[in-house]
């Protein structure tokens, strides 16, 4: 069983970024997506990624999903954003956490790292920042790694990546409490004005405890 914690925080009015979390039998899938800012459609190219996604995981069996399948879907959406008039371009990652595995695929500067009690995995590093989904151009890259007890998966757009350290980020993300952590990581970003500097869009998840 999976515990989550999401949080979706706009700098302006409303938040360019979204996400979704899809529970299964098989796993949980989550997406964050960050649409293009300053481009016409951004928004509605990162609200159709993630529906997408959430779609997919509803009407498959995205648990026993490989890299393939990942970064076709990815693939796939590029095209189908790129031929949307109403689209523009976005970030998307996008993965399932199946039993003791996750699997998944990225595209832009969103990122998905896996926090354990001692260290941190950035499965997105090798991502190029852009071009993004939408473009025509994009190029997702797939990850896997084991995902253990006492691990905790951040999975964030850039406006929390970009604007403190990943050490503190950790630390603050292996909270026991999953909701105070989440908040905190909002706050670690808030500039003294009380503003945030982007959008910022994030899901933690973890094993539930074990049963003594």
């Amino acid at each position: 069983m999976w515990i989550t914690a999401t949080r979706n925080a706009a700098y302006q009015e409303h938040s360019q970024d979204r996400l979704v979390v899809v529970p299964g039998p098989g796993g949980v899938v989550l997406a964050v997506a960050d649409g293009a800012g300053g481009q016409s459609g951004g928004t509605a190219a990162a609200e159709k990624a993630v529906r997408l996604v959430e779609l997919m995981a509803s009407t498959r069996n995205a648990a026993i999903w490989g890299e393939p399948e990942w970064l076709g879907l990815l693939g796939s959406l590029d095209t189908w954003l790129l031929d949307d008039p109403d689209a523009g371009e976005t970030t998307l990652v996008a993965l399932c956490l199946s039993e003791d595995t996750l699997t998944g695929a990225g595209v832009g500067d969103s990122g998905a790292w896996i926090i354990t009690p001692s260290g941190l995995v950035d499965l997105t590093e090798d991502q190029q920042p852009r071009p993004f989904l939408g473009s025509g151009a994009a190029f997702p890259v797939g990850f896997s790694y084991p995902f253990r007890q006492g691990d905790t998966l951040l999975l964030a757009t850039d406006g929390l990546l970009k604007y403190a350290d990943p050490e503190s980020l950790a630390d603050l993300a292996r909270g026991a409490d999953l909701e105070a952590a989440a908040d905190a990581l909002v706050e670690r970003v808030r500039l003294r004005s009380g503003n945030l500097p982007d959008d910022v869009a994030l899901v933690l998840c973890r094993r539930a405890p074990e049963c003594p």
